[in-house]
């Protein structure tokens, strides 16, 4: 493989964990009904199976293409078995369960690309003979769990699995997330078996004269946002826009003139004008106050129904803003000594 298809296979695999991991977890749900009936039964993600664990660390790891490995035609050859989309069912079944016991969110089990990534790096983790090839492999894993910790913030992620002090600042106050791994103390790994041998795809990830000097991966954070964007509503964090005069018939406040500066769309600042259907969406220009025109073939249909929900909760919010657009105006050309209307 070239460096490229060794980019783009790694890419190709990480999706089909992000949109399967659930599909391969759920079935292992288990309930452990207790004979004493005043004792409540526990929930929890049964132990993997042996050959499961291997064919995804095989997948993750091989220089195979992806359809042929394993764990691909087991997944795809499952979407159409009656036993397991039954077990399936039943897993989603418990996994819902379990989860209404915890009132936070950082408490619930998440059956997710993340999950899935820290039980095949315990497996991995407990490989005790070949010892190097391990900690490359546990490199690779490391790869796949930058790319999860893409969250579209301009924060760039250095750590792989384990957070690394590194990251520290990317936390807001400091809160570090909590993953809960049931059970992974019953990962088992027999000592002579070292599943998946040195490989090409192995050693250019694992090789960190191959990584970014900046983001400790091979991919750029474009990549990365790229593939976050294909699963997540958003505008990408660092969109764009020339504040300017667009075709459009908004009458503006008379004191405003665009700028003519650069400045980030942010969905959470756009509302739209309630006597217009077309070219309806607007930012104020944070440089300068003006009114800009926010395309509309650059939102998506999630996006605009949230913009528009946001709208309809405070049916003023399109007059506060051509007020505030004024007011920022003209505080931005009142000279030293006079009276500002706008806190800075």
């Amino acid at each position: 493989m070239t460096k490229e298809e060794i980019k783009q296979e790694l890419i190709r695999r990480y999706k089909f964990i992000y949109e399967n991991a659930l599909f391969i977890l759920a079935p292992y749900m288990h309930e452990n009904t207790p004979y004493n009936k005043n004792i409540k039964s526990s929930i929890y993600l049964n132990v993997l199976p042996q050959e499961l664990l291997l064919s995804i660390e095989s997948f993750l790891l091989s220089d195979i293409n992806m359809e042929e490995s394993e764990l691909y035609k087991f997944v795809e050859n499952n979407k159409s078995n009656t036993e397991y989309l039954k077990q399936y069912k039943k897993g989603l079944e418990l996994l819902e369960r379990k989860n209404k016991q915890y009132e936070y969110e950082v408490l619930k089990l998440n059956l997710n690309c993340r999950y899935l990534l820290e039980l095949i790096y315990i497996f991995i983790e407990r490989q005790s003979r070949d010892t190097k090839n391990r900690d490359n492999k546990l490199l690779v894993i490391d790869e796949y769990a930058r790319i999860n910790r893409y969250k579209n913030d301009g924060k760039i992620w250095t750590s792989g699995v384990n957070q690394t002090f590194r990251d520290i600042s990317n936390y807001t106050n400091y809160n570090c997330s909590i993953v809960m791994l049931n059970n992974n103390e019953r990962i088992m790994r027999d000592k002579n078996d070292i599943g998946l041998k040195r490989g090409l795809f192995i050693k250019y990830i694992s090789d960190f004269n191959n990584h970014y000097e900046y983001n400790y991966s091979i991919l750029t954070e474009e990549e990365k946002q790229k593939i976050y964007l294909e699963y997540h509503d958003e505008l990408p964090w660092d969109l764009e826009i020339k504040c300017m005069f667009d075709n459009d018939n908004l009458e503006r406040p008379y004191n405003t003139n665009p700028c003519l500066n650069f400045f980030n769309i942010k969905e959470e600042d756009i509302f739209i004008n309630p006597n217009s259907k077309e070219d309806g969406y607007y930012q104020v220009c944070p440089h300068c106050g003006f009114i800009v025109n926010i395309p509309d073939n650059i939102l998506s249909e999630g996006i605009k129904k949230r913009i528009e929900g946001r709208c309809k909760e405070d049916p003023m919010l399109f007059r506060k803003m051509e007020l505030y657009s004024e007011l920022y105006s003209l505080d931005k050309n009142t000279k030293p000594g006079q009276r500002r209307i706008l806190k800075k």
